[in-house]
């Protein structure tokens, strides 16, 4: 019985944490879709979903007429909550931090919860161009870290009420399935 719990509860944390990773890896939610700014279109995702307080990732794709990449631009990203909870954050987004190095990113720290206003602004030989776009940003998800702890003290409780070695038995059984 100790077995088919331990191995339904790994599908379960396996299985949400697969569906996580799987979405992240898409580049997240569109916030802006082909937008004009000056000579240049961008497109804008950002991570986490929804924005949340901590570190925040922005990625923008800068265009030229007909969907063609820009490589030699410098992006600026600017986020700036509009209720005064935090002072307002800027980073240059660079082309190297994207591992297919195809569009440009940003990392921030969003420090307060509430509305925020991010502009991406973009000089290149072209010219410049920028934009703006509003987001929600949610308070820190603290759930998971309540799971775990919750967690540790069950397994730390547990010991006494466990018949020796049926952890280990267990255990061995779990790797058996899984490899």
């Amino acid at each position: 019985m100790l077995l088919l719990s331990v191995a339904g509860l790994t599908s379960a944390v396996g299985t949400i944490g697969a569906a996580s990773q799987a979405f992240a890896g898409h580049g997240g939610v569109v916030q802006v879709n082909r937008a004009v700014a000056g000579p240049y279109i961008l497109s804008v995702w950002t991570q986490p979903t929804p924005p949340r307080t901590g570190p925040w990732r922005v990625d923008i794709a800068v265009m030229r007429a007909g969907s063609v990449p820009v490589g030699n631009v410098a992006v600026r990203v600017r986020a700036e909550p509009l209720d005064g909870g935090a002072g307002p954050i800027e980073t240059d987004a660079n082309r190297d931090a994207d591992p297919l190095g195809m569009r440009y990113r940003a990392s921030l720290r969003l420090g307060a919860a509430g509305p925020w206003a991010v502009s991406v602004s973009v000089t290149g030989p072209e010219g410049t161009g920028s934009l703006r776009f509003p987001v929600d940003v949610e308070p820190s998800n603290w759930d998971w870290w309540v799971l775990g702890a919750l967690g540790l003290v069950g397994v730390a409780a547990a010991p006494p009420l466990i018949e020796p070695g049926s952890i280990v038995d267990a255990a061995n059984a779990l790797a058996r399935l899984l490899f």
